[in-house]
């Protein structure tokens, strides 16, 4: 069977099953919302142009680049009618702007189109995530007489006018199936119409089967206590585990480390002050402990979600910054990079991987950073080691020259990747290694 004729069996299956889903059910308009699946190479957007033009009205396109296509009817004659032109083939005749003979159709980008997986946008489909937590795939295990509050996008059909009348079709529905329920509020944009709604079960079950609903969830809520978090100690988290100490290693160069805090005192291996004001490894101001935790644990808050705080790394910390997280008045940085980087980098630290997570919203600042970690490569600092910045700081939020200061000694996420800079360290270990004077 060829593709024309493919795409138009499946086709007349859709609008079939859309009149017969709608066969018995009063109040329900038998609009039709389908999903097209698009082959390699398609253009979603250009796609889109042309089902506008075969009276569709694309709603949606899906991360796997589908278009989601919306019709106030079960009536799809004037697809059909274009899959009819191009399947006949190109018109007869010279194309004037080539002067060769017509090659194609106007509806050839249709064989973008995987027609045999096109299906209908289903009940199953509908339900969002935390929804499908609570009743399943199909929704079917909703109490009928429990009352839920659920939030409601309606797919926007291209202008106010017809999504009002979605809006209306909901209401109509809710009106019919009881008193409790109703829409709460609404939202009607230029592209998303979104409603708040209090439902039955049963009602609910049905609105499930509506066709100008895209998706049925929960509301949002916030998933994390600040005031419960604040109350927690060390007690309501099982002991910390200390890593092996032949497992990987990461020095921080910031203000300092609470080497007894009971969250990283077990991976601490070594502090030091590297600083002409002060011998006092100790952090004095709380940020070197809050990049050391991160360092560490990566994901902070998943950890205290999981109740466990799990990390095979050794923690070291190389204090450049006073109790007012100011770099040392009587030592350039890179002198105090680099003396850290010495100290650290030599038995029996043996640290490979450094942090250096400052920032600044002074340009000269970030010049000066880029200036004095090129000269600690320049003069062989970081030959044998790594240092990664990690993102986050004010002066690097939409700064592409951030990433260019520290392209010479890398840039990492906000959680702190772990993984990646494990293999880095393994690289730097397999190097023939130089003391430096």
């Amino acid at each position: 069977m060829d593709f024309a004729q493919t795409l138009t069996d499946k086709l007349t299956s859709l609008q079939d099953e859309v009149s017969e889903a709608t066969v018995g059910s009063p109040g329900i308009q038998p609009h039709l919302v389908f999903r097209i699946p698009l082959a390699k190479g398609a253009v979603a957007d250009e796609i889109a142009i042309s089902l506008r033009k075969v009276g569709l009205i694309p709603v949606s396109i899906e991360p796997d680049r589908a278009v989601i296509a919306f019709r106030g009817d079960a009536d799809l004659s004037e697809f059909r009618a274009a899959v009819a032109q191009y399947a006949t083939g190109p018109r007869e005749g010279i194309n004037p702007k080539t002067k060769e003979p017509y090659k194609s159709t106007k509806w050839d980008i249709f064989e973008y189109i995987e027609a045999e997986s096109m299906k209908l946008w289903e009940r199953a489909d509908r339900i969002g995530f935390n929804l499908k937590v609570l009743a399943g795939d199909e929704g079917r295990t909703l109490q009928q007489e429990l009352v839920y509050t659920v939030d409601a996008e309606l797919w926007h059909r291209g202008n106010t006018n017809l999504t009002l009348a979605s809006v209306q079709e909901v209401e109509g529905l809710l009106r019919v199936s009881g008193a409790n329920n109703r829409v709460l509020d609404r939202f009607v944009g230029d592209t998303l119409c979104l409603l708040r709604i209090r439902a039955t079960g049963a009602a609910l079950s049905r609105l499930l089967d509506l066709s100008v609903i895209a998706e049925i969830d929960f509301p949002p809520q916030p998933e994390f206590d600040p005031i419960a978090a604040a109350n927690v100690t060390a007690r309501d988290f099982p002991a910390i585990e200390r890593p092996d100490p032949n497992g990987p290693r990461l020095c921080i160069l910031d203000s300092g480390v609470a080497s007894n805090h009971p969250l990283i005192a077990s991976h601490v291996g070594y502090a030091a002050a590297v600083m002409s004001s002060s011998t006092v490894p100790g952090d004095e101001h709380g940020h070197g402990t809050m990049v050391g935790g991160l360092s560490v644990f990566g994901n902070i808050r998943a950890c205290y979600e999981q109740g466990v705080f799990p990390s095979p790394i050794n923690l070291f910390s190389a204090r450049v910054l006073n109790r007012h997280n100011q770099f040392d008045d009587e030592k350039l940085i890179v002198n105090q990079i680099r003396e850290a980087i010495t100290v650290f980098r030599k038995a029996p630290h043996n640290c490979r991987v450094f942090n250096l997570s400052l920032g600044t919203a002074a340009p000269a600042f970030l010049d000066g950073v880029e200036r004095q970690t090129s000269n600690c490569s320049d003069q062989g600092i970081l030959s044998t080691a790594a240092i990664l910045g990690i993102s986050g700081n004010p002066w690097n939020q939409n700064n592409e020259r951030y990433s260019r200061a520290m392209s010479p000694v890398g840039c990492m996420e906000n959680d702190l990747q772990q993984t990646a800079w494990l293999r880095l360290e393994n690289k730097l270990r397999t190097h023939q290694y130089r003391d430096f004077g």
